[in-house]
């Protein structure tokens, strides 16, 4: 339930060694081992924390031979600040807060100004989002591929004014997006699916967009406390660092998070999807 769910996340950010890991995982994924270095406690009392975190859906655990890596997911925070922050944002003390932060935020001492906006070059940047939906798998698959064009936000399209979008779920099947002219885009292509439980995408960014870079998108499916478990793994090859990551994964809580759950759940839209109802 979405109350026991939220009193989990309190719970595990209520400690500061917690809190410590997750700031550790936020600048990059660490192995257990790994974590276990960085602080005065046994290995034991390590997991004992990351099993908290992982119970509340704060971190996911991948395993690579043998090497068990934990790395962030910001979903729960993303839900807990759209819960708990937002709704206070324009209060006046939000305001004076900002103002002070502007004024003891320190400037960067810097011989070049053009230094943080330097070009990536080859790289890889990995993305991994991990959302719960009250529907069953059965009724986010729908949601996922038959009923995209119903919670795409528009601003989401590489085109200016799309008049549909798709994703045709058979292997060779396209993700895109149409337009009036007859023309288009190709997000994607799917490459593997098991229908109600797994489909893998597979696309190429252009440099009009950020690119060349391609794309190599997981989308699972679980059942999980009368609802399901949606894990979205996304993995950028080319101009790509860590930068492009975190609009990787901030661009997909948004999608999955902030799109395709409530209308999986409650049939409820964005402001502007690419297709009304």
């Amino acid at each position: 339930a979405p109350q026991e769910r939220e009193e989990r996340v309190w719970k595990a950010l209520s400690d500061p060694t917690r809190r410590r890991i997750l700031d550790l995982l936020r600048e990059s994924p660490q192995t257990t081992g790994g974590l276990t270095e960085l602080f005065e406690m046994s290995r034991f009392g390590v997991m004992k924390h990351l099993a908290v975190l992982v119970e509340a859906g704060l971190v996911l655990v991948e395993r690579r031979g043998r090497e068990r890596w934990n790395r962030l997911n910001a979903v729960p925070i993303q839900e807990m600040y759209r819960r708990w922050i937002r709704p206070f944002e324009s209060a006046p003390a939000d305001g004076l807060l900002r103002l002070r932060d502007s004024i003891e935020q320190p400037i960067p001492p810097t011989s070049n100004p053009m230094k943080n906006f330097e070009t990536p070059t080859f790289g890889v940047a990995d993305a991994v989002v991990e959302v719960a939906i009250n529907a069953s798998p059965e009724r986010v698959w729908e949601a996922l591929t038959k009923d995209i064009a119903l919670w795409w936000p528009r601003a989401f399209n590489a085109g200016g004014d799309p008049i549909d979008f798709v994703l045709d779920a058979k292997l060779g099947g396209l993700m895109a997006e149409h337009w009036e002219d007859g023309g288009g885009f190709v997000w994607a292509q799917v490459v593997g699916l098991k229908r109600n439980e797994q489909l893998t995408l597979s696309g190429e960014v252009s440099p009009d967009f950020g690119g060349p870079v391609r794309t190599m998108t997981r989308i699972r499916l679980e059942p999980k406390d009368g609802g399901t478990s949606l894990r979205l793994s996304d993995t950028s090859y080319g101009k790509a660092n860590e930068k492009s990551a975190e609009h990787l994964e901030s661009g997909w809580v948004e999608l999955m998070q902030g799109c395709l759950k409530p209308w999986a759940e409650e049939k409820r839209q964005p402001d502007e999807p690419v297709r009304a109802k």
